[in-house]
């Protein structure tokens, strides 16, 4: 039976992990979660881009926007986390745009002879928009960050129609995303199966080998 909607499914839950974008919880709980419901109302929190629930180790994952959250934030509204609104309120499409900018300018600067003059600026423009949506986001929270001057070179490489640098940084930087979302995503696993409580057998053998127990050497008599 799997916690009850209208209580909040963690009954402690503490911080293991943390970097400047992703913090991994230690949760316990009275009862089976549903780790559906628990993922979509976690990522219907503030400033919470994704969740990864890991039931065997306990473990929950969650990426989030700087500015936006923090982890005190994330385990105080974890311990009063409704499972009532768990239904997605965003789709993940922001998981996907480090992707979507890769394939547009990887589009253009292979097809760039092919493309009218006419059509390269917005073109350009529009492959990057992930680079510059990002760069608001940062601007607006943090200030001036890398991700900020990096927009900052893409545009001006567009304004002086240099489009073959606009286009390769635009790649190169939506490539860079990408990785380090695939490699954030393959890392954590191993971490969370890592920390998974072993199930030991009663009158298993401490020493962790099959068989029986070493003999206690007997004395002569």
């Amino acid at each position: 039976m799997t916690a009850p909607v209208g209580r909040a499914p963690f009954r402690a839950i503490r911080v293991v992990h943390r970097l400047d974008e992703r913090i991994r919880f230690r949760y316990e709980t009275d009862a089976p979660l549903d780790p559906v419901a628990v993922v979509r109302a976690v990522e219907n929190l503030q400033g919470v881009l994704s969740a990864r629930l890991n039931t065997a180790a306990r473990s929950l994952t969650i990426s989030f926007t700087v500015g936006k959250t923090d982890g005190e934030h994330l385990r105080k509204a974890l311990l009063r986390l409704d499972l009532a609104g768990s239904a997605p309120l965003h789709d993940g499409i922001h998981r996907h745009d480090s992707l979507l900018g890769m394939a547009g300018s990887g589009v253009l600067l292979v097809g760039q002879a092919l493309i009218p003059a006419a059509l390269m600026m917005p073109a350009t423009l529009a492959a990057a928009l992930p680079v510059f949506s990002g760069a608001v986001a940062d601007l607006r929270d943090q200030g001036v960050t890398s991700h900020v001057l990096e927009a900052l070179a893409v545009a001006i490489s567009a304004a002086r129609r240099d489009f073959t640098a606009a286009n390769t940084t635009s790649f190169m930087l939506a490539l860079g995303e990408y990785l380090e979302q695939s490699i954030s995503r393959r890392s954590d696993e191993p971490c969370e199966n890592c920390c998974a409580p072993t199930r030991g057998k009663s009158g298993s053998n401490p020493t962790g080998r099959k068989g029986k127990s070493p003999a206690t050497p007997s004395r002569s008599a």
